[in-house]
């Protein structure tokens, strides 16, 4: 089977191409979830609403997955859908081993391209085609200006558990967020000393 099928970029879900169907259709799907997870429920569920198609479920590991899509690819045996990391994305559809989705999602009565955060959409985008469904986004460091902060009577720390006490204020996390950014508490800007954070623990991601 080549790699033209759908993947999972973290994106998601992309399509790497395949050949022509039989009546009785078999899928594989290559993912770094493990049975009892996300994509293995969602494929349970996809078979008890269609029991003309089989998805047959691996897991891979997600250092290994770049590695092992291009030995499938090479040999032959590449899965029809697979999760990729997103920034893998744009080198897979560079090299033609993708499935472009945007006819498909144009025509979708359940995906909507307007509906995906435009980060998450443009890291599936190459060239104008759509290449994978993002199913998260994540953020890999969290950084904050600690002069404002302190401009603003906020305390700041060094550590996730103190600038999630700092931004709570009694305020709902969203309206939180959407303020930090816009008057560049958080995020982006090149004023005053800016503190890296690392990720924010699970504890602290309720609190936000």
């Amino acid at each position: 089977m080549d790699l033209k099928s759908v993947v999972l970029a973290s994106s998601g879900l992309v399509a790497m191409a395949t050949g022509a169907l039989a009546d009785q259709v078999e899928l594989d799907l290559w993912t770094i979830d493990d049975p009892g997870e996300y994509h293995y429920v969602m494929a349970d569920e996809f078979m008890a609403k269609h029991p003309d198609i089989k998805i047959n479920v691996r897991t891979v590991q997600f250092e290994d997955m770049v590695n092992d899509l291009a030995r499938g690819v090479a040999t032959g045996d590449a899965p029809d859908i697979t999760y990729i990391d997103n920034p893998e994305v744009a080198l897979f559809a560079s090299r033609d081993l993708l499935l472009d989705l945007r006819p498909y999602i144009e025509k979708s009565e359940i995906v909507d391209a307007d509906d995906i955060f435009p980060g998450p959409l443009a890291s599936v985008t190459y060239e104008g085609g759509i290449f994978g469904i993002p199913r998260g986004a994540n953020a890999i460091a969290l950084y904050y200006n600690a002069d404002m902060f302190r401009e603003a009577g906020a305390r700041s720390g060094r550590s996730a558990k103190h600038l999630g006490r700092a931004l709570r204020g009694g305020q709902g996390a969203y309206q939180t967020a959407r303020e930090c950014l816009r008057t560049g508490l958080l995020g982006g800007g090149d004023g005053g000393r800016h503190l890296p954070v690392p990720a924010l623990a699970a504890d602290d991601r309720r609190r936000l």
